[in-house]
């Protein structure tokens, strides 16, 4: 009974260990191989040990070096690419300078500097924001244009003065210009009548070559100074009245008399009794065209407001240059 049974078990006993040389031989031919790297064995108690070898993951080193170097392709690939992109934005940029136009200098190095952002979208790369710095000093670099004109419509020329250039309004700002203000603001409307006819002439209604002029709007000093404070918000860059030597600049006749920043300080007995009685600076009114006095300038008090006494506005050369990168950013 007792043979009988062993006789059983035995053969089971042998293929048990069969299977076991054939699972380690496998084994063992994978270590050899290199398709498996077991994890390396650390040191601690059985039970540690067995928690070790249970939580540990099989390694594939074949695997990860064809990772690493399709990793490697990838950016072999995207240096080739990011080397055409960079060769085409330069070739823009020689492009541009070749350019006698300033506005089409500017709308190929636009393009350049559009190209570039799109580069950077894609992938961050140094090289890129360096060439964005270089290509917004060459568009800088670019003189300013000798006539803009604003949102609001106002034409500006550029003058030059001792202190550098700057930019004059071409005519006295209009009534519809103010009218706008007075829409957008609340304020109460400061324009004084009409005028058919003043002192010394007529304001005329159409220009040397017979297009049509707006008529100036006469306001007070006050109310022009708060028209250029709304106008710097609005176009995010200051404007001002002028000073008296700014006009002196100026090569044409305007329309009418106009307010200048500087502050009146003659000696003359009139103006210095005015001064005492409101208790308030006295402003050159710049009136070349003789208008409404027999001389080029006339002191004022900055709530006074008559017919043919109006204001045009300067700025900065900033002011220019941005305009003209907003009109020329649309045209893209």
């Amino acid at each position: 009974m007792v043979r009988s049974s062993a006789k059983r078990i035995r053969p089971g006993l042998l293929r048990l260990a069969g299977r076991g040389v054939a699972l380690i031989g496998g084994l063992f031919l994978a270590l050899r191989l290199g398709a498996v790297e077991p994890a390396p064995a650390r040191r601690g108690t059985m039970g540690s040990a067995a928690s070790n070898t249970a939580g540990s993951k099989l390694r594939f080193p074949a695997l990860e070096r064809i990772e690493r170097q399709e990793r490697v392709e990838e950016q072999q690939r995207f240096e080739q690419k990011r080397r055409l992109q960079l060769h085409d934005v330069e070739r823009l940029v020689q492009l541009a300078l070749h350019k006698d136009d300033p506005d089409e200098r500017i709308l190929t190095l636009l393009r350049a500097d559009r190209m570039l952002r799109k580069m950077q979208s894609e992938k961050p790369d140094p090289r890129v924001v360096q060439y964005l710095k270089n290509v917004n000093q060459m568009v800088l670099a670019v003189p300013p244009p000798k006539v803009f004109r604003n949102s609001l419509g106002l034409e500006f020329v550029l003058l030059q003065k001792a202190g550098g250039p700057f930019y004059v309004g071409r005519r006295p700002v209009s009534r519809t210009q103010v009218e706008r203000f007075v829409a957008e603001t609340g304020r109460a409307n400061g324009i004084a009548g009409e005028a058919p006819s003043l002192p010394g002439g007529v304001l005329p209604v159409k220009g040397a070559n017979g297009e049509e002029q707006a008529r100036p709007a006469f306001v007070s000093w006050e109310f022009a100074r708060a028209f250029c404070a709304w106008l710097s918000a609005r176009e995010r860059f200051p404007y001002r009245l002028p000073a008296l030597e700014e006009l002196g600049a100026v090569s044409w006749v305007p329309d009418c008399a106009l307010w200048t920043r500087t502050v009146w300080g003659g000696p003359d007995p009139a103006s210095a009794r005015m001064r005492r009685r409101f208790d308030v600076s006295m402003y050159v009114a710049s009136d070349p065209g003789k208008l409404l006095t027999a001389g080029e300038r006339f002191p004022e008090l900055p709530f006074a407001r008559y017919r043919g006494l109006g204001f045009t506005v300067v700025t900065d050369v900033q002011a220019a240059v941005a305009a003209r990168l907003k009109r020329l950013r649309g045209q893209l």
